[in-house]
């Protein structure tokens, strides 16, 4: 494996001890590595949209065993075959890929919607009302399926990445990882992992999606290089009046506009 996967397990080495005093548990290397190789996958070859979320949904080691199977020839041989509940992962959401069908897998329509308002300004209605990646949208599971694919394959294109400010699952059942070990986390990850890559890729600008994680990280984005590239965003599931919604639509779909659109 490479060195930013040894990097990253090195870290959530550390946030097991921590975490343990907490008495939260943290998800099985092969969830944690399964992750790793998906986001790796879509990653660009110049990375300019750096889009810094919260975590990926807990999956447990039973899921993780379960196999995405697809034929498309956009993907190639490479893309990883395991399911995590990761929107990177073809089939959380879709248990029409899987080769055993998951409970409650239900996917997160709304990132899917995030990534499609890098293209489209959604606080437009016409754009609202023909979202093709969401189950609400395209009924039809192949079609809706290739136009994630073609999504994903032009984010990467473009140079829109996803990277998680924190390497677990910080949710498990719904409940998030306690106020302190949540902060901590954060901290740890900016400082001996998220850090690294930054000043090794140097993206154009750093969005932060969830006011919250920003709230966290600004201490270490204040003041330094990464404050003139850095924007931030309310997560897509906010419960925000729909005039919010759509001014975070029209923050999104600008920052996209001037960095990978243009």
């Amino acid at each position: 494996m490479d060195e930013d996967f040894k990097n990253l397990m090195k870290l959530v080495n550390k946030i097991r001890e921590i975490a343990s005093q907490y008495q939260f548990e943290v998800e099985c290397d092969n969830v944690i590595k399964n992750v790793y190789l998906l986001r790796k996958f879509w990653k660009p070859k110049k990375i300019k949209l750096l889009l810094l979320a919260e975590s990926h949904v807990w999956t447990t080691e039973e899921e993780s065993k379960v196999k995405v199977i697809i034929e498309n020839t956009m993907l190639g041989d490479d893309y990883p075959k395991h399911y995590s509940r990761f929107v990177y992962c073809l089939g959380y959401g879709e248990n029409s890929l899987l080769n055993n069908e998951i409970q409650n897998n239900n996917g997160t329509p709304q990132f899917w919607k995030l990534f499609y308002g890098l293209f489209k300004d959604l606080s437009v209605q016409n754009n609202r009302n023909n979202i093709n990646v969401l189950k609400s949208h395209v009924r039809n599971n192949q079609v809706r399926i290739q136009n994630k694919i073609k999504l994903l394959s032009k984010m990467k294109e473009k140079g829109g990445w996803l990277l998680d400010a924190s390497p677990i699952a910080l949710y498990r059942n719904n409940e998030r990882a306690c106020n302190d070990l949540y902060r901590e986390v954060l901290h740890l990850s900016m400082d001996c992992y998220i850090n690294r890559i930054i000043e090794r890729e140097q993206p154009l600008n750093i969005l932060v999606i969830g006011r919250s994680v920003f709230d966290i990280l600004e201490s270490k984005i204040k003041g330094s290089t990464l404050e003139r590239i850095t924007s931030w965003i309310y997560q897509p599931q906010a419960k925000l009046s729909r005039e919010a919604h759509n001014k975070n639509f029209k923050k999104l779909y600008k920052i996209a506009s001037n960095i990978i659109n243009g």
